[in-house]
This record gives structure tokens, sequence and C-alpha cells, in this order.
């Protein structure tokens, strides 16, 4: 691939004390609006145009984070806090209702003004269609109050923070039609390969980077080797190996679990879940994975919930005639640690114990009835600000009866985890950090990273 022009950074002038010159002069004096609080925070002078190269399973997620825009977008720096986006500031609280004001003067991808009612028919889209987060936007109801004025009528019970973080979830964004209003719109795209240019109307200003090449490769290690080789600027899937050649930004979470086959998972097997979780947290397998990762003491990750779990999970000696571990086919980070919880089970088993690859294997087809296996790995991303989110998002996609709508309204989850993790019908194996990675050079602020959201670091002109 050709080598791109890129952004002015502290990297471009080590070693020469024209440039270094000339970056101190813009410091003291500023150029525009971009003077020495842009360099404090870790921004770049905008233009130029960074590839990112990306998996298949993650080109969705880069997609979404350069064309939507919401109300709010997460704050990297805080894991429970947001900021505005769409919305001019946090809003108003009062009662169970939260009143914002729109930024006046954004626009869609093709031109047309977002308005009050683009973004209730928006929300109202979001929680007739919602899938895995309706139990939480079925009660919300949305009100246009002027052109540029929304009203949020919440349940009893729920808090603003619950609220605001529930419309700055991806599933939470503003269309017109089939036009987002994100950092980037989409100009050109072909099998393997998206061009993404600067939406100057977005509500926070021009974006820092005049576009985005998205670019699918095929492998995870092919992604690594893009990134070392300096044919892409960006990648979600870091080693560790390579830690010399990039920098990490903004940490996104996936959990492993273990998921007990269907002739498992009746409660006269309570005890061989038991057993099975028993084995397979007694040890840590950060070991054993490129990414930065932490031993799971609880269900969801660290900065998701505060819930204390039970301790460890005690389960008595069981003798199987056979098993068989399985992980999904070309993960062979998933394929290693498979290979490892299958030592670790075979203490119980008298007979034979093989590994299977399965295509496509993720949670929701590991917790389905056609399971010829007896126990799955898989990982699950995490796309969620809270644990009542997350919770919601987990039920769903492992078949399991989620939390009353009440409970997740008011927060209320940690009965329910506890339950889980009790009788062992999923369990956590490990928690892993997604963080994006890019390259030495690039001077990409913090926050910028969580699975796209180039667009966070802004300039306004």
């Amino acid at each position: 691939m050709e080598r791109r022009r890129r952004a002015s950074s502290f990297g471009d002038a080590a070693g020469d004390p024209v440039k270094w010159a000339h970056v101190l002069l813009l410091l003291m004096l500023g150029e525009g609006t971009f003077g020495l609080s842009a360099f404090a925070a870790g921004r770049v002078a905008y233009g130029g145009e960074i590839l990112i190269s990306a998996t298949a399973e993650d080109r969705e997620r880069w997609r979404r984070s350069l064309t939507q825009c919401r109300l709010f977008r997460p704050n990297a720096g805080a894991p429970d806090a947001v900021e505005a986006e769409l919305a001019s500031d946090l809003g108003r609280w009062s009662g169970n209702q939260l009143s914002l004001s729109l930024v006046s003067g954004a626009a869609f991808h093709d031109g047309s003004p977002i308005e009050a009612k683009d973004v209730v028919r928006s929300l109202e889209r979001s929680r007739t269609q919602s899938g895995a987060l309706s139990s939480l936007f079925s009660e919300l109801v949305f009100r246009r109050v002027g052109a540029l004025e929304v009203v949020v009528e919440t349940p009893k019970g729920m808090s603003a923070g619950t609220l605001r973080r529930l419309l700055a979830h991806p599933i939470a964004s503003v269309r017109h039609g089939a036009h987002g209003c994100g950092a980037f719109r989409r100009s050109a795209t072909t099998e393997l390969e998206e061009r993404y240019d600067a939406h100057v109307r977005h509500p926070r200003g021009r974006p820092w980077l005049d576009g985005v090449r998205l670019v699918q490769v095929d492998s995870r290690d092919t992604a690594v080797q893009s990134l070392v080789f300096e044919e892409a600027d960006v990648t979600t899937w870091p080693s560790h190996r390579y830690r010399k050649d990039a920098q990490r930004v903004a940490r996104a979470w996936s959990t492993v679990f273990a998921v007990p086959g269907v002739r498992w998972r009746s409660e006269a097997h309570r005890a061989v879940r038991r057993r099975f979780a028993a084995l397979i947290q007694q040890r840590s397998y950060a070991r054993y994975l490129d990414a930065p990762s932490r031993r799971a003491q609880t269900t969801l990750p660290p900065h998701l919930t505060r819930v204390k779990e039970a301790g460890a999970i005690r389960g008595g000696a069981v003798t199987l005639s056979e098993l068989v571990v399985a992980y999904p086919a070309g993960r062979a980070d998933l394929a290693e640690l498979a290979q490892v919880v299958l030592g670790r089970l075979g203490k119980e088993v008298r007979g034979s114990v093989s590994l299977r690859a399965i295509e496509g294997l993720d949670l929701s087809r590991a917790s389905s009835s056609d399971t010829p296996w007896d126990v799955a790995l898989v990982d699950f991303a995490w796309e969620a600000l809270d644990a009542p989110q997350a919770v919601a998002l987990l039920s769903r996609a492992a078949s399991k009866a989620p939390p009353t709508t009440d409970a997740l309204h008011r927060a209320r989850v940690a009965p329910w985890l506890r339950a889980l993790r009790a009788n062992a019908e999923l369990i956590a194996v490990v928690h892993v950090e997604r963080a994006t990675y890019h390259r030495l050079g690039w001077h990409i602020a913090e926050g910028s990273g969580r699975s796209g959201g180039l667009g966070w670091s802004w300039r306004v002109p």
C-alpha cells in the first residue's frame, strides 16, 4: 500500500530542530483555535488520512463508530460518564424526565438539518426495534417540544445517569432514512475497502482527519503485521510481541465464556457445571493471550459492575466417559485457551478428550439447543456502558431469562448475576482488554479507540 500523508505530530518533529521550533511557535501563538489546550489534550493538527486494518468481525463496529452520532457519547476517561454529542450539554433533569437542547446547525450526511423530530423518530425506532435492549427502552417516552428541544420521560426509579448512558449506546443513533450524522460519511466502497470523508457539519464540528480508509484483512495476525510493517495506522488486534511499534488508546472489553453443552444444563446436572467452573477458574489464563487480560472473578468485566459476587465455586469430583471442548474456527487464541481448558477438565474424564473447531461459533450458538460438545469457549464483546445494559445484552445472547424491567431500570442486577454464577450456567474465564492500537508517531487523543471513535478528537475550524 502506498504511504499516506500523515497529520502533524510530535513524532514528525523528533530530531529536527526546525520542526521543533515550529511546534513551539504554534504552542505559544496558537493556530486558529488549535493552540496549547489542544496539544495538552493530546490532539494533532487536523488533516491527512488514517488507514484502519480490520478483520471481518470488527468491520461493522468501525463502520458504526465512524458514521453514527447520538445525543451523548461515552467519556473515555470516566467509564460511568458520558459527554454531549448531538445534545448541547448534559440536559436538565427534573423528576423523572430529561430535557435536552440540540446543537444548532448540525446536519445529516445528506445535508438535511438535524431537528428534534428526527431525534424523536430515531429514538422511537430504537424503542421498538432495539432487540437486546428493548427491556430498557420499552418504557421510555420521547417528546418534541420545540425545533431543537427534546424531552425524555423515564419510568420510576431510573436515574439520570442510567438514562444518559442508554442514550449514548450505539443502538440510540440518530438517522434520517439511510443517512447518519457521524464524524465521517462513506464516499466509496468495495468488497474489502471503504473510504470515509470528514463530515463538516457534525454536531461537534469538523473531525481532525480529512478521511479514513477501512480495509478488511483475513486474520488478526495480518492486522498486526500491517501495523508493524507500516501498511496501516490503526488496528484493534495488537500483540505483546509488537508493543514497541504501537501505542494503545481507550480500552474496550470482551469476556471469554465457557458455556456448558445442552446435556449439562438441567438442574440435575448443576453439580457437573459447578465442577467445570471450579476447575476452569482455578487458574489464570492471561499468559495464553496476546492482549492484556484479567482473571475473571466476576461475570462482568471490572468497568461494568461493582457487584460482589460469591467467592470461589466449589464442586465435587465427577466422572465423565468423554469430553469435547469446542471453540470458534479461525481463532488461534481461543484454540490455545480451549486446549488448556481441556487439560483442566480432562482430570474428570476416563475416556476420550478432544477439541472441535466450529465455524461461526459465538455466544448465541453456544447457548442454543444444538451443541454436540460438552463445553464451548466463546468471546463476547461488550457494547455496554453500565451493568443494566450488560445484563440485558448478555441475557439475550445467552438465552437466559433477564431480570425484570423494573430491576434493570433501577440497576438492581446483583441477584441475577449471583444466581448465574452460583448455578454455573455461564462460566467467565477471562476478561480481555480490546484496545485500539496506533503506530508510533501518531498523536491520537485518549478516547478515540473504542472500536472506532476516531472522530472523538476535535478541532473546530
